[in-house]
């Protein structure tokens, strides 16, 4: 999946940097998947990458993770991997907002400040992509999946946010 994802001249160290990588995955390190699975995401939810069909792969994959077996045994492991890829997205998507209000801030104190409006729209437009990602994963099936996870506070939360998104709040 990683493979030709960046499209620059890191493209060619990415590659090299995730086969090293990949032998420690495939002897299931789950920790350094685990790790690595939200950069990854990240990367594929990169606007500027003509990537359309690896953004869908990934949004597949998650939604089959809370439409899955609880009985099966990795079921919890699975969704708590997806539960920590959509909080790594959304803190993410947070960061970079309050970094886009300080950027935007900086310029308009100091107009020949070292920030970059272009550097900024960049990052709105990743700040979109991730949040649009966001939004196609259902609160509804991240609530059940929650549940049968055993993960109350996440399920009470999705619940909400349900409730809040039928109402229009």
């Amino acid at each position: 999946m990683v493979s030709g994802t960046l499209g620059c001249k890191s493209d060619v160290l990415v590659r090299e940097f995730f086969e090293i990588l990949a032998n420690v995955v495939i002897s299931n390190d789950r920790h350094i998947a685990k790790l690595l699975l939200p950069h990854v995401v990240l990367d594929v939810l990169n606007p500027g990458i003509k990537q359309q069909g690896r953004l869908q792969a990934v949004l597949d994959e998650v939604l089959a993770v809370p439409r899955g077996d609880p009985a099966d045994k990795k079921f919890e492991r699975c969704a708590n991997f997806v539960f920590g890829l959509m909080d790594h997205l959304a803190k993410w998507s947070q960061l970079a907002r309050a970094r886009i209000t300080k950027e935007r801030n900086t310029i308009r104190r100091q107009p020949n400040s070292s920030g970059s409006a272009a550097a900024i729209d960049l990052l709105k437009e990743r700040v979109r992509g991730v949040q649009s990602f966001l939004k196609k994963v259902p609160h509804h099936d991240i609530s059940l999946a929650s549940e049968r996870a055993r993960d109350y506070l996440r399920h009470i939360m999705h619940c909400e946010a349900q409730i809040r998104a039928e109402r229009g709040d």
